[in-house]
């Protein structure tokens, strides 16, 4: 399945986004696909990650933006699915260690993540 995208990236809560052990930024986001359209041709959205323990509060991630089928469809059974048991969750490597990176002026100099 290939996936057109779009997030707003004013909406993303920058405390969550995290330093790889080789000095990349990261953000945890999910997917959630259907496939019929919605309202607007959109086939899901895309939602900033939180950790199990807020999920387990009932916190939710910031919804980011949307997402279109470009080609192929949605499993059958992949909708059945709990939240986060998708493959492409099962197959992604464990991070070392997760650093969050301070939103602000308290930057490093060497972010070259946009100005939000």
């Amino acid at each position: 399945m290939i996936l057109a995208i779009k997030i707003d990236v004013m909406k993303i809560v920058r405390e969550r986004l995290f330093q790889g052990a080789k000095g990349a930024k990261y953000l945890d986001a999910v997917v959630f696909i259907d496939n019929e359209k919605g309202q607007f041709g959109d086939n899901g959205m895309i939602v900033q990650d939180v950790s199990k323990e807020e999920k387990a509060n009932g916190i939710k991630g910031e919804i980011l933006g949307n997402c279109r089928i470009i080609r192929g469809e949605v499993a059958g059974n992949q909708g059945q699915q709990g939240y986060g048991q998708g493959v492409a969750n099962q197959m992604r490597p464990p991070m070392q260690q997760q650093t969050p990176v301070n939103r602000g002026a308290s930057r490093a100099a060497d972010d070259d993540m946009p100005d939000f």
